[in-house]
């Protein structure tokens, strides 16, 4: 069976001496801009490579996310809202595009 969010990717190495420019997305691993240019972006309180992640992957993972705890518990719990990983809000440009 396919995984929701399983996309043909780039594997990264992350280095910690050059985090920001080794980063790369911890939903598609993918490295540099998205299909649409959008670069990663990092607004939790997540650190090292764990942090980083495309706008586009988190909210896909976000509606299937959401579309699931509907289905279970009856509403679309915290994650437009939260990052799963730390469990922070997401702040500023990330908060208001999601």
């Amino acid at each position: 069976m396919t995984h929701p969010m399983s996309v043909e990717v780039n594997m990264c190495t992350n280095n910690a001496a050059d985090e920001a420019s080794s980063s790369c997305c911890w939903l598609c691993l993918g490295d540099g801009p998205d299909a649409s240019g959008m670069p990663l972006t990092r607004n939790c309180s997540c650190r090292g490579s764990s942090g980083f992640a495309h706008l586009s992957c988190i909210i896909r993972y976000a509606e299937i996310d959401g579309r699931n705890s509907y289905q279970s518990m009856g509403n679309i719990g915290a994650a437009f809202q939260e990052c799963p990983n730390c469990k922070q809000e997401f702040q500023n440009d990330l908060r208001y595009h999601l």
